[in-house]
């Protein structure tokens, strides 16, 4: 199975910094928290609201082994605790937090010659059973999550069965998860979907992912407001030959929703994105100034006021990358500027 990590550390062991929150600089030198797992891959981390952190990795993916996790509290990190069962391949846990100190990860466990995907929730004190959110069959990945007000969590997936890439969506609500229900189509051959998930804050969810066909790639996006998934609509240009590549999505407190992605034109590359607000998408547009040959992954963030944050990584000529920013507040982005160090590369900002 292949499956991506963007962002991901890949090293012998998971490396962190104590004191993450409300610090004003890094401790150092980092803690190892990854105990003895010969080789640890792939964390990911979320932080409560009272600062409490909980760091979860894989082992190699060469390597079968549990998810483990350890957590930042009263001033030092935990003993790795197993969060899956051994014995199988485990690949790229995700993970999110809601504003009780919840605690829920979702990863890919090897089964035969498929994956399935399974979850966990760490509540007073330990992580529950691990919970197979798709059945047997396919191979199923690049999971994302995201968790409302109210505590209700939405995982979505992708999951490859024979020639059909599915996008696949459950929600943990009133103590158990819902069974799995179809998204979309991404494409009828072999591809990635990179679906990505976000709620607003009336709890609605919106899924955004890539799409192939007649040769071009899309971005579809599909929203949940009321324990069911719109029909997928196309958010990124569908002529030519132009390629979307993966999306991310995020949502102000007031509804109006985001997904941006690195779009592919004549002349290189550039960051495009599309809104959500009231009942309609935005027609896509470009951040004026992100075009380059070397334009790629852009992330994009939110505060309480609603005003969006975007970075990206861009080419500079010789082959040469920064990182820039751009901001969204009302109705016009920013200049983009740059916001890594002169003269040394920088990619992938996240």
């Amino acid at each position: 199975m292949r499956m991506r990590a963007p962002l991901a550390l890949t090293a012998t062991a998971v490396l962190v910094a104590g004191g993450i929150a409300g610090a004003a600089e890094w401790s150092l030198p980092a803690t190892q928290v990854s105990g003895d797992q010969p080789t640890s891959m792939t964390p990911a981390v979320v932080v409560d609201g009272s600062g409490i952190a909980t760091a979860l990795w894989a082992p190699d993916i060469s390597l079968p082994g549990p998810i483990r996790a350890s957590r930042f509290a009263n001033g030092a990190w935990s003993a790795p605790q197993d969060v899956s069962a051994g014995g199988s391949l485990v690949t790229f846990p995700v993970a999110t937090v809601d504003s009780s100190g919840v605690v829920t990860a979702v990863w890919a466990r090897e089964q035969g010659s498929d994956y399935i995907l399974q979850a966990s929730r760490f509540s007073g004190g330990a992580w529950s059973a691990p919970v197979s959110l798709t059945p047997p069959g396919g191979i199923a990945g690049y999971s994302d999550l995201a968790v409302d007000a109210a505590g209700r969590v939405t995982a979505v997936w992708q999951r490859q069965v024979g020639t059909t890439m599915m996008v696949q969506s459950a929600r943990f609500a009133n103590g158990a998860w819902s069974a799995a229900q179809d998204i979309g189509i991404a494409n009828t051959l072999p591809s990635s979907a990179n679906p990505q998930v976000t709620v607003d804050g009336s709890g609605a969810a919106t899924a955004v992912w890539m799409a192939s066909a007649l040769g071009h790639t899309t971005v579809q996006a599909s929203r949940n407001s009321t324990g069911a998934w719109t029909v997928p609509q196309d958010i990124s240009p569908t002529g030519g030959s132009d390629i979307a590549y993966p999306p991310q999505v995020v949502a102000a407190p007031s509804g109006t929703v985001t997904a941006m992605w690195h779009q592919s034109v004549v002349g290189g590359n550039e960051v495009r994105y599309a809104q959500y607000s009231g009942s309609n998408w935005s027609s896509s547009a470009v951040i004026t100034g992100s075009t380059s040959a070397g334009t790629l992954y852009p992330q994009v963030v939110v505060d309480s006021s609603g005003v969006f944050t975007a970075a990206w990584s861009q080419g500079i000529g010789s082959g040469s990358s920064r990182v820039y920013a751009a901001r969204l507040n009302g109705g016009t982005w920013s200049s983009p500027v740059p916001i890594s160090t002169s003269g040394l590369n920088a990619e992938t900002p996240k």
